[in-house]
């Protein structure tokens, strides 16, 4: 308790010697960059849960008189926040029935799944690759792990297996989960962060085009992965696997309505950039396709198939699929930490703060948008290895849009770049929830994960600022 209260107050020693400093801003900008730096020491050290840490530097805005209290709040009730509920309350449910389970054992029970190594690994990577485009990948790896780790106890009954290199798939798992997460925009938070700001620039990118974008970046470092992985290990000797522990049961009636309400609001998602692609092929279905477009767009379509779960009834229980104990169990302190940060970027561009760091930033870095976006993505990946990727990018996307604008470059190429990077952090095990279990579960030594990681981070580097580059 006395340290948090020491990091506390150290807190706001960093935030009045930010605003002691002649920078010449002016003062709303300078208050709101000593709040900022006292929030960043915040989050860094973890002295608050980050969420309550967004919500009270909001707070604070209001009494050091930064914004009023109905600007400062507003962006909590922006509309991809309950984006953010809707996907979390309809992962819950995956979660609570354990479909993601079921979909896990159901691949891996497959005999094809034995042919080789390489087809081991790559199927074994596949499933949290796949299912963290929708759902939590902590929640995702949490899953998998003890899984596999049953299925290499089968190769080595004596528990050896910890001491060798096999347990590096056990670490690919949480790093394909990361990398599944960029693909659609409910696959992390940094995603929806990003599409919050870029609207807020009159960018639209609809949740079709996220995946057609993103998916070869994410394809190709999962393709790397899974090589990179099979290199580390290894040939196995796959063929010893016994399946057969793996026991799964038929999905049941919940289960099944629980998958038929998700993938229906999968489609829906993905019904408006289907119907653009064909209303230009068929002029008539243009009403339709703009009907879609207001009527139905993916924060509403989220909350009616999140709401459906409330409604529908469990056979075997009294109780619905999904009842109000379930609403306390969804991730509320990332909801807070979004609307705080999506309420701070915008003070940022209001009070002048994202020009004045653009204008700074533009002096010293090269005019080629290429070496731009490789700076910008190896500073995130690097800096998220310390910090929270969602944090991070509360931070950086606003800079990086005031740099854009300072420097002419392509404002999607920035902030894609950047917010993607922030999901690429592999070498440290509080980068990422991911990476924290397994480094407990698998017995891996930090000094093993920065030296697999730093790859994987190098990797990643190369294929965003390329990709980005000639594919955005």
């Amino acid at each position: 308790m006395e340290r948090k209260i020491y990091l506390a107050l150290a807190a706001v020693l960093v935030g009045f010697l930010v605003y002691m400093l002649p920078l010449g801003l002016n003062p709303q900008a300078h208050k709101l960059l000593a709040l900022l730096a006292a929030t960043v020491f915040m989050w860094l050290f973890e002295v608050m849960p980050l969420g309550i840490t967004a919500l009270t530097a909001v707070a604070f805005a209001v009494v050091l008189g930064i914004a009023d209290k109905k600007t400062a709040f507003a962006n909590f009730a922006h509309p991809i926040i309950f984006l953010f509920i809707g996907s979390f309350l309809l992962a819950e449910a995956f979660s609570k029935y354990k479909i993601d389970r079921y979909i896990a054992l159901f691949v891996l029970s497959k005999d094809w799944v034995r042919k080789n190594s390489l087809i081991f690994i790559a199927t074994v990577l596949f499933i949290p690759w796949f299912l963290s485009m929708w759902l939590s990948n902590t929640a995702t790896t949490a899953m998998l792990l003890p899984i596999v780790a049953g299925l290499l106890a089968t190769l080595y009954p004596d528990g050896s297996w910890r001491n060798k290199s096999v347990k590096f798939l056990l670490l690919a798992i949480a790093y394909a989960a990361s990398v599944g997460g960029i693909t659609t925009p409910v696959g992390t938070p940094p995603n929806l962060i990003a599409l919050g700001f870029l609207e807020k620039e009159g960018i639209q990118i609809s949740f079709g085009e996220w995946i057609l974008k993103v998916l070869p970046i994410s394809a190709l470092t999962f393709f790397a992965l899974v090589l990179y992985t099979y290199r580390l290990i290894g040939r196995l000797p796959v063929d010893r696997i016994d399946l057969t522990t793996l026991k799964r049961e038929k999905l049941n009636s919940t289960q099944k309505v629980i998958l038929f309400i998700f993938l229906s609001v999968v489609v829906l998602w993905l019904l408006p950039t289907f119907l653009g692609l064909l209303k230009n092929i068929a002029p008539p279905l243009e009403g339709v396709y703009l009907w879609v477009k207001h009527h139905l767009p993916t924060e509403v379509v989220a909350l009616l198939g999140a709401s459906l779960l409330f409604l529908i009834p469990v056979k075997e229980k009294k109780e619905t699929i999904l009842t109000v104990g379930d609403i306390r169990k969804i991730d509320w302190d990332t909801i807070l930490l979004f609307g705080g940060g999506l309420s701070l970027g915008s003070l940022m561009f209001k009070t002048g703060l994202v020009s004045y760091i653009g204008q700074k930033l533009a002096g010293i870095l090269p005019s080629s948008e290429f070496m731009v976006l490789l700076i910008l993505t190896t500073v995130v990946i690097f800096l998220t290895e310390i910090s929270s990727n969602t944090a991070t990018a509360n931070v950086f996307i606003p800079v990086v849009i005031g740099l854009s604008h300072q420097l002419g470059l392509d404002l999607e190429k920035t902030v894609m770049a950047t917010t993607l990077a922030c999901s690429y952090a592999f070498m440290l095990p509080m980068a990422t929830p991911p990476n924290a279990i397994v480094f407990g579960f698998a017995d891996i030594k930090i000094s093993e994960m920065a030296r697999v990681g730093l790859i994987m981070n190098l990797i990643g580097i190369f294929i965003i600022s390329t990709l980005v580059y000639f594919l955005f």
